[in-house]
């Protein structure tokens, strides 16, 4: 009888250990799901398309007091546009696409988009090395819309990315890559899809 009762009592000890074992386990899978936030490594926050991209900028960003939110030629670089660059010798930022050729005369506040000049109200900050663009300007040339406060920016892309995919036979399209089936369309037949 005693016997017995000892063995209860270690299985009784032994789940309980175990129990809170599972407990502080669970707990701090629960609190490392959200995960460590990093640092900004500005004080102006720079979200494009709902993303916060304020730690892949190279350059401080700058927002005068007019609320016009200034980016690096190289930081448009990284974010819009592969092709943009500033010409040394002519003094402005150029980029090209294949249906736009624009030039931003960084002297004088000219736009020149696809032959036509624009006056710009507010023009290119040159710091030697560095110019930045007034991210209010590039609405011409991207198609972005952009709000600005003292402390923050948003921007986002009005362009929609199409993709066309030609099906040869009964296929179901996925929206994302995974095991769930996440399907956006099934095509019974051969034709033609625009996403």
């Amino acid at each position: 009888m005693k016997k017995k009762k000892k063995v209860n009592k270690k299985k009784f000890l032994s789940r309980i250990f175990l129990l809170i074992v599972l407990i502080i386990l669970i707990t701090t899978i629960i609190k490392n799901i959200g995960g460590k936030k990093e640092e900004q490594k500005y004080k102006t926050s720079i979200i494009v398309n709902n993303e916060n991209i304020t730690n892949l900028l190279n350059h401080t960003p700058y927002i005068d007091k007019d609320n016009v939110l200034y980016l690096s030629v190289e930081d448009v670089k990284n974010i819009f546009d592969k092709d943009i660059y500033y010409e040394q010798e002519t003094k402005k930022i150029v980029t090209t696409s294949g249906t736009k050729v624009a030039a931003l005369d960084v002297m004088n506040n000219i736009l020149e988009l696809n032959s036509a000049k624009l006056v710009l109200p507010v023009g290119v900050l040159d710091y030697g090395e560095n110019q930045y663009i007034p991210v209010s300007e590039l609405k011409n040339i991207y198609n972005i819309e952009s709000f600005t406060t003292e402390k923050s920016a948003i921007i986002s892309s009005l362009y929609k990315e199409f993709v066309v995919i030609k099906t040869t036979k009964k296929t179901s399209l996925k929206e994302k890559p995974g095991r769930w089936k996440n399907y956006c369309q099934t095509c019974r037949k051969p034709r033609n899809n625009i996403y």
